[in-house]
């Protein structure tokens, strides 16, 4: 028996239950947010800073300032907003993970977390209309406060394909209250200013795991439409790629000027879209050319007989 021990104690000694930590703890860890290297980095006071400073008190801090200290001021806010904003969205995926009790204390650090991003917004706000009230510039306010929209409500992360409608398509590689930086497929990277996306239409690509890949192909008007959509039923449903649901849609959209225009809507995983787009382009011109389906282009026929004639009549006068 080890040296200490009684003849009454057990041995050997239970094994020591295996409690987790408090997540509550480690979230009020994260929330936590560096005032004094924020303070330093901008120039500023550090009590103006304080993330929950009352509205009232941070009125009279922002007096004496000046116009590009207000500037820096906006700049420091929206690195606290942004910050806590993470902090707000870490802690919900935790809440996603945990159970029981575990959860119940996440859930109420969320609200304390997401509470305090809310009276860090409305600061944050208050500095924006000093700012103005000091001469600010009008379109760097702007951006901000579109910078703020697009924090709150979060139409795209950093990763997300996006298409902003006339002004650029892209994966989304940084995003700040001031602008929005797009990389291009082709690796150019763009970067545009909040306001100017947010008052785009914005379409996110990647928002949903699933796409649908739209398709019209045409087929001459001397060729067999059941055959047609035969063979695009077989190719489709042979490619790996293309998900069994929802299942793929093969009509006749249309009688055009001069085919008859198929639609071919299979779905695929959003990574696969491009892939198996192009795979069906190639797959249906080889099959077509195969099976002797024809892919009409557009033709016109112009009669030139009334011209052909005056042209005569003014020849022999």
């Amino acid at each position: 028996m080890p040296e200490g021990r009684t003849d009454g104690d057990a041995w050997p000694p239970a094994a020591e239950e295996n409690v987790a930590p408090d997540p509550a703890s480690t979230l009020a860890e994260d929330g936590e947010i560096d005032v004094d290297a924020l303070a330093e980095e901008f120039g500023l006071p550090a009590r103006l800073l304080t993330p929950l400073v009352k509205g009232e008190q941070l009125e009279l801090l922002l007096l004496p300032l000046t116009e590009p200290q207000l500037a820096a001021s906006a700049e420091a806010w929206q690195c606290i907003v942004q910050e806590q904003t993470q902090d707000v969205v870490d802690a919900t995926l935790r809440v996603n993970e945990a159970t029981g009790e575990t959860a119940d204390r996440f859930q109420k650090k969320v609200a304390d977390l997401a509470e305090a991003r809310r009276h860090m917004f409305d600061n944050f706000i208050i500095v924006l209309n000093n700012w103005q009230k000091k001469g600010g510039n009008a379109e760097d306010i702007a951006n901000f406060c579109s910078g703020l929209m697009i924090m709150t409500n979060k139409p795209f992360d950093m990763g997300d394909y996006v298409d902003l409608e006339g002004l650029a398509s892209g994966t989304v590689k940084q995003t700040s209250l001031i602008s929005t930086i797009i990389a291009t497929v082709d690796n150019k990277i763009i970067s545009i200013k909040n306001n100017r996306v947010w008052n785009s239409v914005i379409t996110n690509v990647s928002a949903s795991s699933t796409r649908r890949v739209d398709m019209v192909f045409g087929i001459s008007y001397s060729d067999n439409i059941e055959h047609a959509i035969s063979l695009l039923k077989e190719l489709v449903g042979a490619l790996p790629l293309v998900l069994k649901s929802p299942e793929p849609v093969i009509c006749v959209e249309e009688l055009a000027d001069s085919s008859v225009n198929i639609l071919c809507r299979p779905w695929s995983a959003n990574e696969d879209y491009w892939t198996l787009y192009w795979d069906i382009q190639q797959l249906v011109k080889e099959r077509f050319d195969s099976e002797g389906i024809s892919i009409p282009f557009p033709q016109r026929s112009v009669h030139l007989a009334n011209v052909v004639s005056e042209a005569i009549v003014g020849a022999q006068s």
